[in-house]
């Protein structure tokens, strides 16, 4: 398992790949834009599940329960304005969520599959929130050691909802 760093997660609501100079300024604007038109609410964790499934886990991921409604306005704003400037739309739905583990072996698979079984056991019986009040823009590159994160831009959501 190839952990995710704790200063790394995060929920990603576009992956951009390499875009150019004007493209990242007008990215820049529909951020704000973005970012005004949208309120500050609350984010409620779910389950642990795996990509592409649960029985066959590559990658270790935490669902939101509560929060999703807001996350998926806000996904489906940024994908119609990047749009319009040339960056190509996801072809699958956007789906909210956080990356917790790659999965990189089929060793002791049955093992893993029963660790999250277990975890999640646990997880019904507890609740983990937050406020979500903010985007952020980062530019990742990606090292041996693992991707490093450096935010670009962070703007509040709006507060006059």
């Amino acid at each position: 398992m190839k952990w995710v760093k704790p200063q790394n997660i995060h929920l990603t609501l576009k992956f951009l790949g390499e875009i150019n100079a004007e493209q990242s300024d007008q990215t820049a604007s529909l951020l704000k834009e973005t970012a005004d038109n949208n309120c500050s609410f609350i984010i409620s964790l779910a389950l642990l599940d795996a990509f592409p499934g649960i029985n066959a886990p590559r990658i270790i991921w935490l669902g939101i329960d509560q929060g999703e409604l807001p996350l998926k306005k806000i996904a489906a704003d940024l994908e119609d304005g990047l749009t319009k400037i040339g960056i190509p739309a996801k072809t699958q739905p956007f789906s909210a969520h956080i990356t917790l583990a790659r999965n990189r072996s089929c060793f002791n698979q049955q093992a893993l599959v029963g660790g999250i079984a277990g975890l999640n056991n646990k997880l019904k019986n507890e609740k983990h929130e937050f406020t979500a009040n903010k985007l952020t823009l980062f530019r990742s590159t990606l090292t041996p050691l693992g991707p490093i994160y450096e935010a670009l831009q962070t703007l509040p959501l709006g507060n006059s909802c």
